[in-house]
């Protein structure tokens, strides 16, 4: 596991998602996207879903856009959503959501209780990256009795991590304070009450969203065009939530760019 030099404190941390970028993590994709992202859904879900029954809560933790509980719900299964943004910008009003701070230290799981019922499953997609405290984030799941943890992350060992270098888009410091492969997420889970049960990798887009994050990083004097019109319209375009995006997703399948990790709590362990 690799850590992010000089992170953020929990305090100072919620400012990196006032901003553009955080903007875009809420915003609803392109609608060619949105028909993109259900199959890229599907293959995250498909082998965890039918372990669950119909009447199990499984928490959306760091919900986003709600593109991931709107595919829970539309499964037939209840759906929990939280995040860190106030309630009022939650646009599925059909699922029931929590501002919650997700963070390590002031994380506490019990508020993750829904009707009376604590969740079996938890679903951290591209969110355990952003964690301050990760370990203590298990811990909590842990001690509530939680069965099951999903955590999808980009991986560290991806080869255009080292190719791409400061480029590379899954980064994206400092809302990215930690940095997993397969071998560590195995590590972190074991040390915190649960098991790594069924682990694979799979690509989505690295080079259309790095290049967007290099196009960001330049100063605006060096954007294309005499006034740097060309350069945002190449950047609009190559949005991480952008038809291009998606469509290098679908033909970088092959690849490594993330680790899919199905914890399960073992149950002889003890938390502290």
């Amino acid at each position: 596991m690799q850590f992010l030099k000089n992170p953020p404190s929990e305090s100072e941390l919620s400012q990196h998602y006032d901003n553009h970028q955080g903007l875009i993590m809420q915003s609803s994709p392109s609608w060619p996207s949105r028909f993109l992202r259900r199959i890229s859904l599907g293959r995250d879900l498909n082998s965890v879903l039918p372990m669950l029954k119909g009447s199990d809560l499984i928490v959306d933790f760091g919900a986003g856009d709600g593109s991931l509980s709107q595919e829970l719900k539309s499964r037939g299964h209840r759906v929990f959503a939280v995040d860190q943004f106030p309630a009022g910008q939650w646009k599925n009003t059909a699922i029931p959501y929590r501002q919650l701070n997700l963070n390590g230290d002031s994380f506490v799981a019990a508020d993750l209780i829904q009707e009376g019922s604590a969740p079996r499953l938890v679903i951290m997609r591209h969110v355990f990256e952003h964690l301050l405290n990760p370990s203590a984030v298990l811990r909590e799941l842990s001690a509530l009795g939680v069965q099951f943890v999903l955590v999808i992350v980009p991986n560290v060992q991806s080869p255009w991590a080292k190719r791409l270098g400061s480029s590379w888009f899954y980064w994206d410091p400092p809302r990215h304070t930690l940095f997993f492969s397969p071998a560590s997420l195995s590590r972190i889970a074991s040390l915190n009450g649960y098991r790594v049960t069924e682990q694979k990798c799979y690509g989505i887009d690295e080079l259309v969203v790095s290049f967007y994050r290099r196009a960001l990083l330049r100063p605006p004097h060096l954007l294309l065009g005499r006034d740097g019109s060309l350069g945002r319209v190449l950047i609009n375009l190559c949005n991480p939530k952008g038809i291009i995006s998606s469509l290098s997703s679908v033909v970088s399948f092959a690849g490594t760019t993330v680790c899919w990790s199905l914890m399960e709590r073992n149950t002889g362990h003890t938390t502290n």
